[in-house]
């Protein structure tokens, strides 16, 4: 069982989960971010035995792809299925996107964060970061590209496959004259 101080304490508004969990996350530090997390859901009792933990990196990792999908166009879907992150973006979102996010008493909605691409970006590497160290699932369709690209392999073309392909049986180079 992890001990209280070698854990990165979380605590999370279930209402604020994006909102929270950006913050929480982007204000760790990497030593922290090689902790185990402890969640806590604010106004919920109870000791995180790995069911709050499972939860929180379902549903963050789903509300950042909503967030990232629909309420900005961060992540596109890609032909085979799965997301990429999208092209250049303004940085900051545009008044239209500001004016939108008021709530009826004209403050910001807590609901609704303001980042730049940049940031979303970093954002969702230390979640899938966080969810890859601490053996969690999470609920981001991402393509077979993004996955590789972030697993470290090469981005080689097609042209590696055929010349594997030819280096086989019948391709010259089995090393038998």
């Amino acid at each position: 069982m992890t001990s209280l101080r070698n854990a990165l304490e979380v605590t999370i508004r279930r209402e604020y989960m994006l909102t929270d969990g950006y913050h929480q996350l982007m204000s760790a530090t990497m030593d922290d971010l090689m902790k185990r997390t402890r969640i806590t859901f604010r106004g919920e009792e109870g000791i995180d035995s790995g069911g709050p933990s499972k939860e929180f990196f379902l549903l963050l990792s789903s509300e950042t792809s909503k967030f990232g999908s629909i309420q900005r166009p961060f992540l596109r879907t890609a032909d085979g299925g799965g997301f990429f992150l999208n092209g250049p973006l303004p940085q900051q979102p545009t008044p239209a996107q500001n004016e939108a996010a008021m709530s009826p008493k004209g403050l910001p909605d807590p609901k609704d964060l303001q980042v730049s691409i940049f940031d979303f970006a970093a954002f969702l590497g230390r979640l899938l970061g966080k969810a890859v160290f601490e053996r969690q699932l999470v609920d981001i369709p991402l393509s077979h590209a993004l996955l590789d690209a972030m697993l470290g392999h090469s981005m080689g073309s097609d042209d590696d496959e055929e010349e594997e392909e030819e280096e086989g049986v019948g391709g010259g180079s089995s090393g038998v004259e």
